[in-house]
């Protein structure tokens, strides 16, 4: 990966300084993108599916639809997910495993029965916020969720 971005900066150097030498009203933009890793741990019972949410904005934290989502079957004690070529910006993460597969996670009254974690690790008495959970993304990133 570190040497496509070595690749990818020489090349728009290059790009870059051609505009620069030619007269043109052209503007070459180049958005910054990084890598994340979410590394998920705590994971005690080896069935059902991790479903992983990443959201981008306040506005849409919590919403089920996001354009960044995965759900892995749990194999192992510890997920490793990427999600590749993102924007830099804020982030913030909620994943839960659903054991029965009834592709939602379950409640007893107020609290989650299954297993559940978001990204900065807060333990909270209540839903998850936006602010709980948000992160700064400016460079390739490993985030580290505990499941509670």
């Amino acid at each position: 990966m570190k040497n496509i971005k070595i690749i990818f900066s020489i090349i728009s150097t290059i790009i870059v300084s051609l505009s620069f030498g030619q007269q043109t009203t052209k503007n070459v933009v180049l958005t910054k993108k990084a890598g994340l890793i979410v590394q998920i741990n705590g994971i005690k019972d080896t069935t059902g599916t991790m479903y992983v949410r990443l959201y981008d904005s306040k506005e849409n934290f919590n919403i089920k639809k996001t354009k960044w989502k995965r759900m892995i079957p749990v194999k192992k004690s510890q997920l490793l997910i990427s999600f590749d070529n993102l924007p830099i910006g804020s982030y913030a993460i909620i994943c839960f495993q659903d054991i029965n597969d009834n592709k939602k996670l379950d409640f007893d009254s107020f609290m989650p029965t299954e297993p559940w974690g978001l990204s900065n690790n807060k333990t909270l008495m209540g839903p998850p916020t936006w602010n709980d959970a948000v992160f700064e993304l400016k460079n390739d990133k490993v985030v580290k969720i505990q499941l509670f």
